[in-house]
């Protein structure tokens, strides 16, 4: 195992703060632009949300480039999450639990890209830190909900991404192997406290999602949960909180791609399932997965263009799947992840009928009913 990370100094930098309007309606905020960026370029997605789904975090372009984003809804209010020092432009991808730990990637130039932790301070200030500075690429894509574990990929010497753990108690960088023939892997996703990750590997058999379940203090056993039947390829992009349910995609032989949720069975067994698509949908992705696996969120494709959807789970084995529906004016929407309850949800959405203005959304659901308001959350000026 690795165990060479040196976390760079401490750097300080007070977040861009700023006033926004109260979040009943759409929009949540107010959104702040300015004239001097170019409209034909403004964007914003949301990858993250904590557990009661106050916290989210993202992206935005802004005067700067583009910046990690963490919006906070109850007192409401938005702040950039700048680049580690010596990098250009940021993107916060995950947020712990109790939203004291956001995780993503500062990058500069085309492809070269760090993991990066901000750590939440008093006053909303953030501490950014570059937590693989020796190593040439990586990227954090999740964190476990105690916010110890910050799961990714970092590319190794050959050049070939290989998934990893960071180990945030004490500093240590962990790589999680691939499947029998492979070469290449990603960790998109960790369970509550890090003893079970989920993610990608190529194998003799083709790209695989797996599931690496913990079996010594910093070792641990991945395995291929398959795919669908009748299909080529999976990837898992999540897990619940005791890591016993699995979601992702798997791709079929006639190149239409399936939404999966995969539940444990036995000691080292589970079955994946399809859980539906929206109607007329060649392709469909779940993204995320509530605290106790009974929610999942993702996208399909149906004839009216990209669409948000959240399935509930109804039976044993059974669910009921829906488009959460577009901002206003838009025609395609996302889903990136849930809370634990189930009843926000975030991602991205276009306005002005223009698939490449999309802007960040959060998702609530109407209690007592399976519908619920999407609102625009603002961009940085």
């Amino acid at each position: 195992m690795l165990n060479r990370l040196k976390l760079l100094s401490l750097l300080i930098i007070s977040a861009v703060i700023a006033a926004v309007q109260g979040c009943g309606s759409t929009p949540l905020m107010e959104e702040k632009t300015d004239t001097t960026q170019n409209p034909e370029i403004l964007f914003g997605t949301a990858h993250g949300v904590n557990g009661d789904g106050n916290i989210v975090v993202g992206e935005s372009t802004s005067r700067e480039g583009v910046r990690g984003v963490r919006w906070a809804i109850n007192p409401p209010t938005f702040a950039a999450l700048n680049p580690s020092s010596g990098w250009t432009r940021s993107s916060a991808n995950d947020v712990s639990e109790n939203a004291a730990i956001t995780v993503g990637y500062s990058a500069r130039g085309r492809s070269e890209r760090t993991m990066s932790e901000w750590i939440q301070s008093a006053v909303i200030t953030e501490d950014p830190r570059a937590l693989t500075n020796e190593i040439d690429s990586s990227e954090a894509y999740g964190v476990s909900r105690d916010g110890n574990i910050v799961v990714g990929w970092i590319k190794n010497a050959q050049g070939n991404r290989r998934a990893a753990y960071v180990r945030l108690s004490d500093e240590s960088v962990n790589y999680l192997g691939v499947l029998p023939g492979g070469s290449e892997s990603v960790a998109y996703g960790a369970n509550s406290d890090g003893s079970v990750i989920v993610g990608w590997s190529d194998s003799e058999d083709g790209l695989r999602a797996f599931r690496w379940e913990k079996t010594g203090s910093t070792t641990g056993t991945m395995r291929s949960i398959g795919v669908l039947s009748g299909g080529s390829e999976s990837t898992a992009y999540a897990v619940n909180n005791d890591g016993t349910v699995v979601v992702g995609w798997s791709a079929l032989q006639d190149l239409t791609r399936r939404a999966f949720r995969w539940e444990k069975t036995g000691s080292t067994t589970g079955t994946m399932r399809s859980i539906g698509v929206l109607s007329g949908s060649r392709m469909c992705e779940a993204n995320g997965v509530n605290s106790d696996g009974t929610v999942v969120v993702g996208w399909c494709d149906p004839p009216e263009g990209l669409r948000a959807f959240r399935w509930e789970k109804t039976g044993s084995t059974t669910g009921t799947i829906r488009s959460i529906g577009v901002l206003p004016d838009g025609n395609t929407s996302k889903a990136h992840a849930v809370n634990n309850d189930g009843t926000v949800i975030v991602g991205q959405s276009n306005i002005n009928e223009d698939p490449l203005d999309q802007r960040p959304f959060r998702w609530v659901k109407t209690p007592g009913t399976q519908t619920g308001v999407m609102g625009i959350l603002p961009l940085l000026p």
